[in-house]
């Protein structure tokens, strides 16, 4: 079937918090609307999986930036039914049931501390055997895993199915917020007369009076 480009999707309300991200894929009929693919919650109390029919990023009521990511073969895609509009937690088609087997963040040990996150989850092995795609990932220990570090260990998944480019991740990877954006701890470093360089991929600290 015909590839379709996929979005990555990053809402704020404000500067000073950290972005939600969400990946966005557009319908066949209608390429200003989509699915939305996402975990929802909070650090506090956890997040889980949700679905989103009919989404149309220009109707958001929050400010948003869209990037694509990659094209999908759109036999990976399910398109609900016309006048399906609705939230769902039960996943649909490959890249939905894929989605739902990256376990959604849970409860967040320290809510101040820095998001430390590189990659929760790490492909140990994959071995095709009659047909069969076997994958094991092992979790490993992070600090505020929230809805970007999901994204981002969505995506890599998807890559290690070959449902999407390897250059996806980067492009993900590149939109994240630093490691203490949004967080009391970036605060209390600027209080003491730290500097905190936001970037993507890690965050510098420098003093002011350097």
């Amino acid at each position: 079937m015909a590839p379709r480009t996929i979005y990555l999707i990053s809402t704020r309300s404000s500067k000073t918090q950290r972005a939600h991200f969400a990946i966005w894929v557009p319908s066949a009929q209608q390429p200003t609307s989509g699915s939305l693919i996402n975990v929802v919650g909070a650090p506090m109390i956890g997040f889980a999986h949700e679905f989103k029919r009919c989404y149309e990023p220009a109707g958001s009521t929050e400010p948003y930036e869209i990037w694509p990511i990659g094209e999908v073969d759109s036999a990976h895609i399910f398109d609900w039914p016309e006048g399906g509009c609705n939230i769902r937690t039960a996943p649909k088609g490959d890249l939905e049931i894929a989605a739902a087997q990256v376990p959604a963040p849970g409860v967040s040990r320290d809510t101040m501390a820095p998001v430390d996150h590189v990659c929760s989850f790490y492909l140990l092995w994959c071995l095709v055997l009659l047909g069969c795609l076997l994958l094991t990932f092992e979790m490993m220990q992070t600090t505020n895993r929230r809805c970007q570090e999901w994204t981002m260990d969505y995506v890599r998944y998807l890559v290690a199915k070959g449902y999407i480019g390897a250059e996806a991740i980067e492009i993900v990877q590149s939109k994240r917020d630093s490691p203490t954006h949004g967080l009391v701890c970036d605060e209390w470093l600027r209080s003491w007369g730290m500097d905190v360089e936001e970037r993507s991929d890690d965050v510098g600290i420098r003093s002011l009076a350097s």
